[in-house]
């Protein structure tokens, strides 16, 4: 069976195929990096890294640092997040902690409870500076 995602970016779908899956009845600890789009829908507590995106499900409960382009995330989580592009918090997610992104979005109905921090691009460190 393959799993596939399908976002929308700018009006066009992208279909990107999940390259990691935790199921619901999974529980890992330690250290995760990948590529492509991970889904989690189990417990992980520990350290992600990815250039990619990670998917944080409904039932799913993540402890720890996220390092990833970008998080969406649906369950629960408690930590830091450093996303490069975008964290989306969709509800009924709880999240707690540190999040830095150059794209934060909260949507209705999901918690947030931390503080936030914006990523700023290389050209607006350079304006500045001038």
């Amino acid at each position: 069976m393959q799993t596939q995602t399908t976002e929308k970016n700018q009006g066009h779908q992208k279909s990107s195929e999940i390259t990691v899956l935790l199921e619901k009845v999974c529980r890992l600890e330690g250290r995760l990096e990948f590529e492509g789009t991970a889904r989690i829908d189990g417990h992980f507590k520990g350290e992600i890294r990815t250039p990619d995106v990670l998917v944080i499900g409904k039932g799913a409960t993540v402890e720890g640092q996220i390092d990833a382009a970008v998080v969406v995330v649906s369950g629960r989580f408690e930590g830091k997040i450093l996303a490069h592009q975008r964290v989306e918090i969709c509800s009924p997610a709880v999240v707690k902690g540190v999040i830095e992104a150059k794209i934060l979005h909260v949507e209705e109905g999901a918690v947030f409870e931390g503080e936030s921090k914006r990523l700023r691009t290389p050209t607006e460190d350079t304006k500045t500076l001038h």
